[in-house]
This record gives C-alpha cells, sequence and structure tokens, in this order.
C-alpha cells in the first residue's frame, strides 16, 4: 500500500478539467488530478496493478460536487432511479447482507427510511443521470483505453451495506462527503492479483 499525504490542488481542479475544449493531454491531466499528488505517469509507472494507493486529502472538499446526497435526494424526488436497475437499498449486520429493495420506480420517503434505519444504497450507472460523471468516466476510458463504470454508495454512520470483498477489477474510490473507515487488503492469492 503505498499512502501519500496532500494537501495542494482545489477541489475545482477535475471540473475544471472536464469543461476544457479536448486536447490530447486531458485524459493525464484528469488522472493527475484524481491521483494527485502523482502524476498520470508516476501512477502508471509505480502503482497502476502493482499496487493499492490511498492518498489522504486535507481538502475535505477535494472531491466535493461530483454526486452528493444532495443530488440523490433530487433524483428520488424526481423520480428518476428504478429499484434493482439503478437503486438497492441494502444492510449488512451479524455477518448477513441483505436487499430491501421494492418494485418499479423508488419512493424516496421509503428509500430515506431506510436510510435512518442504517441501510445503504448503491445507485447502479450514475453516469446516466449526472452529465459530469459521464464526463468522468469517458476521459478515464480515453486514459486507460478501455471500458469504465460507477456506483454511488451512500452508508449511514455506523453502518455497513454490504460484506467485506475483493473486486476482480481496478477500482478508484473518491469519497465525496462525510467519513468511512476503509480497511485494504493484500489479494486473498497470487492469482488473484490483477
Amino acid at each position: 500500500l503505498l499512502s501519500l499525504q496532500h494537501s495542494g490542488w482545489s477541489a475545482e481542479a477535475g471540473a475544471e478539467i472536464l469543461r476544457q475544449p479536448e486536447r490530447s493531454d486531458k485524459p493525464a491531466r484528469l488522472l493527475s488530478w484524481l491521483v494527485a499528488p502523482l502524476s498520470a505517469t508516476a501512477f502508471e509507472q509505480e502503482v497502476r496493478e502493482r499496487r493499492p494507493l490511498h492518498v489522504s486529502r486535507s481538502q475535505r472538499n477535494y472531491y466535493a460536487g461530483w454526486l452528493d446526497t444532495a443530488d440523490v435526494q433530487a433524483l428520488l424526488r424526481e423520480r428518476a432511479l428504478v429499484w434493482t436497475d439503478e437503486l438497492d437499498v441494502t444492510n449488512y449486520v451479524d455477518g448477513k447482507r441483505v436487499t430491501l429493495n421494492g418494485n418499479g420506480v423508488a419512493d424516496a420517503e421509503q428509500v430515506w427510511s431506510a436510510v435512518r434505519r442504517g441501510c445503504s444504497l448503491r445507485l447502479s450507472w450514475p453516469q446516466r443521470k449526472c452529465d459530469h460523471v459521464w464526463a468522468l468516466l469517458a476521459t478515464l476510458e480515453e486514459h486507460f483505453g478501455c471500458g469504465a463504470g460507477c456506483n454511488v454508495y451512500l452508508t449511514p454512520a455506523e453502518s455497513q451495506g454490504f460484506a467485506p470483498h475483493y473486486d476482480d477489477v481496478d477500482v478508484f474510490i473518491m469519497q465525496v462527503e462525510g467519513e468511512k473507515h476503509w480497511l485494504v487488503y493484500p489479494p486473498p492469492s497470487e492469482a488473484d492479483t490483477l
């Protein structure tokens, strides 16, 4: 695990990069913002597919503005999220994960009631509803030369929505608000290393 401290760059930098005209260096500049204080080149040479990277940021709002609680509230008010296809409500208690989805279009009051009871939300494919998330993914796809996906998680304090697990894909986590204690482990075996 490479763990770094970072206190530079403004929270607007990532969104500003995406708003700029298309240039050949735009994907590398966006990745450099995402993994700062590393550059895109250093990330590719020292981290990617080699080891986890954790960046602790003194600027708590560094990733703010991508898709936060207020945006999720707006999507629910607009009745824009469909259970299971786009939204899951889950909890993980006593070693067991349970999905508590309804049917059809998600009802805002039902969703927030579940959150107040300690359930987590998972939005699948949020880039379908949020243009700047789509632009972020499209730019990362251009840099890496492969497809990119996205989920958004909202978990209340002192709660856990999912069992401990590992992903079989490379993952970037942008914590846009709040706090969460993350545990990062090495792969379970050499064969599971990406």
